[in-house]
């Protein structure tokens, strides 16, 4: 398994090139890069002159989601050829074609492919580190999605990492779903056993098969209303505030983020892990995960337990909500 992804880490380094030529960016999109202060990260930086190459600036500031620019990577080749029509909303303004074809002349005129030759020994090493403590089973993580959503045989579940972000990310394309995990700001920690990692990477997972589903069926605008009016009342962080299906996306990917790490990690890591969402606005995530084993114990869909949740909703939120 190859977590390391030269196509990742090229994107971020010109987002923390601009950051760092540029100083502050009014922009919380950009806080997703780290710069850790170790060889490979310095050298693949450098190698992004934004002076040479000024126009980075109006694209780094343009970017208006953070998880949508890192999912670009995808739509890159290993000789970073641009493939293929993106969907989701990467800039502002500016277009990803055009963005595309900069990134490529980059990469050869200033041959960044030295850094990835120079730091391969390293990468591996580290790569051959995490596995041993963090090790990713494909078909257990298909098979754990498979008992609410219909997940096709061609479906790969990927993993990648990488030392200029922070957090994590899901990162998917076609019949492609990617973790990525971000380990730049603690980069030593990362190589010790993290129970929480387990939990992170379903909770990204999850993402790819429960925001579509709440798009089309929690369509109860006064539920939405209530859902997130109590969670920022009970401390919703600025990240998640900015839509208000945000808030059902995450009750539910957390949800079943738990529901799928219960075999894996201990029991404290899942107490502790439920006492953080509540601390942080998401009051109801007991009450969701209860729902939700109670639907896989009757051999219900994903689909019809978010719509069975949302009427319970209505009923208990306000029997006036229509």
């Amino acid at each position: 398994m190859n977590l390391f992804d030269k196509r990742l880490d090229v994107l971020e380094a010109i987002v923390i090139a601009v950051k760092l030529y540029v100083g502050n960016i009014d922009n919380e999109e950009l806080d997703f890069v780290e710069y850790p202060n170790i060889p490979y990260v310095r050298d693949l930086v450098r190698k992004i002159d934004v002076q040479k190459y000024p126009e980075l600036i109006d694209y780094v500031k343009d970017i208006v989601d953070c998880a949508h620019y890192t999912n670009l990577y995808l739509y890159f080749d290993n000789s970073f050829n641009f493939n293929g029509d993106v969907a989701k909303s990467v800039f502002e303004t500016k277009k990803c074609d055009s963005f595309a074809r900069l990134v490529r002349k980059i990469y050869f005129n200033e041959n960044i492919e030295e850094v990835f030759f120079k730091y391969h020994d390293y990468l591996e090493q580290y790569e051959r580190e995490y596995l041993n403590l963090h090790n990713f089973d494909c078909e257990k993580t298909r098979k754990a999605f498979s008992t609410l959503f219909d997940v096709p045989e061609n479906t790969q579940f990927l993993y990648n990492i990488s030392l200029l972000i922070n957090g994590g990310f899901s990162a998917n394309k076609e019949n492609e779903i990617r973790y990525v995990k971000g380990i730049g700001n603690n980069i030593e920690a990362n190589k010790e056993k993290n129970e929480y990692i387990t939990v992170c990477l379903y909770h990204e997972f999850a993402h790819y098969f429960v925001n579509p589903l709440v798009d089309e069926f929690f369509t109860n605008e006064a539920v939405v209303e209530k859902l997130y009016n109590e969670s920022i009342e009970n401390g919703l962080p600025n990240t998640y505030s900015q839509n208000k299906l945000t808030v059902v996306y995450e009750y539910f990917v957390r949800a079943l983020s738990i529901i799928f790490s219960k075999k894996e990690v201990s029991d404290k890591e899942i107490e502790d892990d439920i006492d953080w969402f509540k601390s942080t606005g998401f009051i109801r995530i007991e009450e969701i995960i209860n729902f939700i084993e109670f639907g896989i114990n009757i051999n219900e869909n994903f689909k019809n337990i978010l719509l069975d949740y949302m009427e319970m909703l209505k009923t208990k939120f306000n029997k006036r909500i229509k």
